[in-house]
């Protein structure tokens, strides 16, 4: 690594915090078919200089346009920055300021090994609507290259587990609405999952604790989707063993996370999301496909195949044998 590339990763937090702010300010609502920093700051009751610096910087980033000293919206930030922007945009950015503020206190849980004393997502229905909202906007633009490459086919019986604002169910029951799909996930993100059912696909709820209620089936394929980073190896194998029981013989599991290598260095991605675990639960982490291998068959699965999918990350499929 050269001292350029060290030194773009010490600041790599400025440009973030620049997006941030402008959005924190509205600046990007006050913009409409364009406008001056002068009009921004007075409809923010902003600072005029410092508003112009930081808008100037957006146009820097090629997030907005800058012409005789009117700015303008690009494509990006009209749909996506905008609050009547495409369904739920400002959700994802919502999520990495929260994020934010429990990332600045990762010094001081490097330090004690504790969480400071603060809500976490599941105890503030607002925090964790913007979070429901954050997962679907996230996933809504790679549910349907990645469910057409895993093993499903019409007729079969699908679980959804943890499935969140329900985008994943809605795409298998779109792509093939001869399956019988359900979504299993906590009461709160259930009732979001069926705001977002557009064209209100057949899709089954089910609203529960997946470490504690019955999930339904048997099924020939569960689906499990950045789920396992959230818990502790006990947790995980726990949920693995009430999934196996879940899954008709033959069934499949799809998991789909971040990865890590066997020195667990690599892939950076993934090694960095363990960190972002780490500041928003301590039991939570990254795990490597081969611990995942020893789990699933520790609880009975077969063979596990590993895919990466160019674009939308990784998935293991197991099967149930017996």
């Amino acid at each position: 690594m050269d001292y350029d590339e060290f030194w773009s990763i010490v600041t790599g937090y400025r440009k973030s915090r620049i997006v941030h702010t402008a959005v924190i300010w509205k600046f990007f609502d006050y913009i409409g078919t364009g406008t001056t920093a002068e009009y921004i700051a007075k409809k923010a009751n902003t600072d005029e200089r410092a508003t112009e610096r930081i808008l100037n910087a957006l146009v820097g980033m090629e997030i907005l346009r800058k012409s005789d000293g009117i700015y303008r919206h690009t494509e990006l930030s009209r749909s996506q920055l905008v609050e009547q922007g495409d369904d739920n945009s400002l959700a994802g950015v919502r999520h990495a300021l929260q994020s934010w503020e429990n990332w600045g206190q990762l010094p001081d849980i490097v330090k004690t090994g504790e969480l400071p004393d603060r809500k976490r997502v599941f105890d503030d229905p607002e925090r964790y609507r913007t979070f429901i909202l954050a997962m679907h906007q996230y996933q809504k633009h790679r549910a349907e290259q990645l469910v057409r490459q895993l093993p499903v086919k019409s007729g079969d019986t699908i679980l959804d587990c943890g499935g969140g604002p329900g985008t994943y169910a809605n795409t298998f029951q779109r792509l093939y609405p001869g399956a019988d799909v359900t979504l299993f996930d906590l009461p709160d993100a259930i009732a979001i999952a069926k705001e977002l059912n557009e064209g209100d696909l057949p899709i089954q709820y089910i609203s529960g604790d997946f470490f504690e209620d019955d999930l339904g089936g048997p099924y020939d394929l569960v689906y499990l989707s950045n789920i396992i980073h959230s818990y502790s190896p006990d947790q995980n194998l726990d949920l693995l063993n009430r999934i196996y029981a879940a899954v008709k013989t033959g069934g499949r599991l799809v998991i789909r996370d971040r990865f890590l290598d066997d020195s667990e260095t690599k892939p950076l991605g993934a090694v960095i999301f363990g960190i972002h675990m780490l500041v928003n639960n301590l039991q939570g982490g990254t795990y490597s496909v081969k611990e995942l291998r020893e789990w699933l068959q520790s609880v009975g699965f077969g063979k596990a195949e590993y895919q990466a999918i160019e674009g939308n990350g990784e998935i293991i499929i197991a099967e149930k044998l017996d």
